[in-house]
């Protein structure tokens, strides 16, 4: 099915009417500088985010995602598409298991791991209910059915595809269970609301709770922070056992964020993480603030030749709470206050060609 796209007219097995589009579009994408074809200029990352998937569910250690980075297969699709932070990650999709379903109650893994997929390169997605704590499973003491009983707990103790599949809304007759208590609460195979909600009074489409607080706020901070979309990616910590802190910097010219990830179940406390030489160039005692707790600071400082941000400021005051993330940034780039998200947003910032 291969179309030369610099002469449509040699090309395989293609239907005519898409020969004739992609020959109506020509111009245009011919006199992009960069990327001379039509279509979709980007792929699935399935790599890192099934490897991300396992680090966030404890059955693998986060230096394997630095492993897979810095190694072949990450540089073999690197080598396809002009930018990898046009990948497309995720941690959930259509024919994998849901996130949660081996742990379906631990909302926490939820929390890390969106965090991640909003903070670290490539264009996130998010596959629908991960933000309301779906897990796909059933709860078989709510099969409310006349018939079929039988076959439900069968698709509900099976690997299929419906246990991805779950219903979103009060209205739908397939609603499975959640982390979120509230939601879980809401769970039963059967009877459904006839008159559905507004989207808005749907119970089903909670917003008041932690998961779904934190991709809004996620992607709030996303799209004020450029750089958390077009900067490049430096791994800081990523540690050999599960579990382990993960560190890494977003950058871009003159600017440095840096993510800090603690999946375990109880702080840590982390008095360095070390950060780019040239971006902070002669700021020795310039201050880093965390976006989402500015109480939360750091210095920066040198060992050596080497620029780190030291955390160890004030006794206890720059613990890493139990499974929470921290995006740091230098005080000059902090804008202003969201009273939605309860969080700093990135002050102004060109966006580059």
């Amino acid at each position: 099915m291969f179309t030369n796209p610099s002469n449509p007219s040699q090309h395989g097995i293609v239907p005519l009417n898409a020969i004739q589009r992609i020959i109506g579009l020509e111009s245009i994408y011919l006199s992009h500088p960069k990327r001379k074809y039509p279509g979709l200029t980007s792929i699935y990352d399935f790599s890192e985010s099934g490897t991300s998937k396992s680090v966030f569910l404890s059955t693998t250690a986060p230096s394997n995602i630095l492993a897979y980075f810095l190694g072949s297969d990450f540089a073999t699709i690197a080598g396809q598409i002009e930018d990898p932070n046009v990948f497309w990650t995720l941690l959930e999709i259509h024919d994998w298991p849901r996130f949660l379903q081996y742990n379906p109650f631990e909302g926490g893994r939820a929390y890390l791991a969106l965090g991640y997929l909003l903070s670290v390169q490539g264009m996130p997605i998010i596959y629908y209910g991960l933000e309301q704590g779906f897990n796909g499973n059933c709860d078989m003491s709510k099969i409310k059915v006349s018939k079929g009983a039988g076959a439900i707990q069968a698709a509900c103790n099976s690997e299929g595809d419906g246990r991805k599949r779950q219903d979103m809304f009060m209205s739908g007759p397939y609603r499975l269970e959640s982390a979120i208590p509230e939601i879980n609460n809401l769970a039963q195979i059967g009877p459904f609301s006839q008159t559905p909600y507004a989207w808005n009074a749907d119970p089903m489409l909670a917003r008041d709770h932690y998961l779904y607080q934190l991709v809004r706020k996620m992607i709030q901070t996303r799209n004020s922070c450029g750089t958390l979309s077009w900067g490049k990616t430096n791994f800081r910590n990523a540690g050999s056992n599960n579990d382990d802190f993960i560190a890494f910097s977003r950058l871009d010219s003159s600017r440095e964020m840096v993510v800090m990830i603690n999946p375990k179940k109880g702080g840590i406390q982390i008095d360095s993480v070390q950060i780019d030489n040239t971006i902070n160039y002669n700021m020795v005692g310039q201050k880093y603030i965390n976006l989402f707790d500015n109480t939360k600071v750091g210095y920066i400082g040198y060992n050596g030749a080497q620029a780190y941000i030291y955390l160890n400021n004030t006794s206890g005051a720059n613990q890493l709470g139990p499974q929470s993330i921290n995006i740091y940034i230098h005080q000059k780039f902090v804008g202003s206050f969201n009273t939605v998200t309860q969080s700093y947003m990135c002050a102004p910032y060109p966006t580059p060609l």
